[in-house]
């Protein structure tokens, strides 16, 4: 076998005999993806609300689509990317509306990256607290290089209270890059 051409490389195959043959095999690289991630969730009396905004790259390889994973417990609104690329959105059958494929109008590529914006709300739990998983109501699915940031905030009259943060890092506004402040900017 001859090594992997490198990208734009052409070959030429001389046969010379009319016995001669020549299987050729063409694979596509898988996109290695890598996520920048930030959740903005705004609780009130009755109601939680989030936007899940993701910066999504690839370092090779193109993606056409991308698998979302929601909390049983939140209901999405609206699922958008800047520029607007979606095709279309499939809900995958047998997950009770859970996972979502979005099929892109154009890939993600090393030069053409994307911006998804997700909006979803849920009632706020009888206990007024919201904890673990529910705190992350989008997530990527699959083989994707993550990584995520996630700003709680309460509309008055409620206080924000935290507890069993054993291992989370807390930041302030100050602490963040542009970046990051962009992925949890205001809805």
């Amino acid at each position: 076998p001859l090594p992997a051409p490198t990208p734009g490389e052409s070959r030429q195959f001389v046969l010379l005999s009319p016995e001669a043959t020549c299987d050729v095999l063409l694979t596509r690289h898988a996109a290695q993806l890598s996520a920048q991630s930030g959740t903005t969730i705004t609780l009130k009396e009755s109601i939680a609300s989030a936007q899940y905004v993701s910066h999504i790259s690839a370092s090779r390889g193109a993606a056409f689509s991308i698998s979302l994973q929601r909390d049983a417990g939140w209901i999405v609104d609206s699922i958008e990317t800047d520029p607007p690329r979606i095709d279309h959105v499939e809900v995958l059958r047998g997950t009770r509306g859970l996972n979502r494929e979005i099929i892109l109008k154009t890939p993600i590529t090393p030069e053409n990256s994307l911006r998804l914006i997700v909006k979803a709300h849920r009632r706020m739990p009888a206990s007024g607290a919201l904890s673990g998983l529910e705190m992350r109501p989008i997530t990527l699915a699959g083989d994707i290089n993550k990584s995520r940031l996630t700003a709680v905030r309460a509309e008055l009259p409620l206080q924000l209270d935290v507890s069993g943060d054993v291992g989370l890092l807390r930041v302030t506004e100050s602490e963040l890059a542009a970046v990051e402040k962009d992925l949890v900017a205001a809805e």
